[in-house]
């Protein structure tokens, strides 16, 4: 994950995005997290580091899946999601396997022999 804090911050939220594909409702694509703390004004000042990962955290383990006009950040992850849990925690979980096989792979790591 990649913060980038903008010369105005605190006055002004952090850029978060993944840096690895995320298959979540409220993470769009590119990496860029849909969280109201993290956009105008749902962004606060008081807000510190700990406070931003505390809600990337909580939104990661609880989506926000309320549809909105114009569609959420992945409407296939949010209809997965609210359709069918299995399928959804399934596919998260395959995409996450997949990503550390590669990790382990770029790092010459050896898998572990049964």
């Amino acid at each position: 994950m990649d913060m980038v804090f903008p010369a105005e911050y605190p006055e002004k939220p952090p850029s978060v995005r993944f840096r690895s594909e995320v298959f979540h409702p409220n993470v769009f694509p590119d990496g860029q997290i849909c969280l109201d703390l993290l956009r105008g004004p749902g962004w606060s000042p008081s807000y510190d580091v700990c406070a931003i990962l505390v809600a990337i955290q909580s939104l990661l383990a609880d989506p926000d899946t309320h549809v909105t006009p114009e569609g959420g950040a992945n409407p296939d992850a949010e209809a997965l999601y609210v359709r069918d849990r299995l399928q959804y925690n399934a596919r998260v979980k395959a995409l996450v396997d997949k990503q550390l096989d590669e990790d382990d792979a770029d790092m010459g790591c050896l898998s572990a022999v049964p």
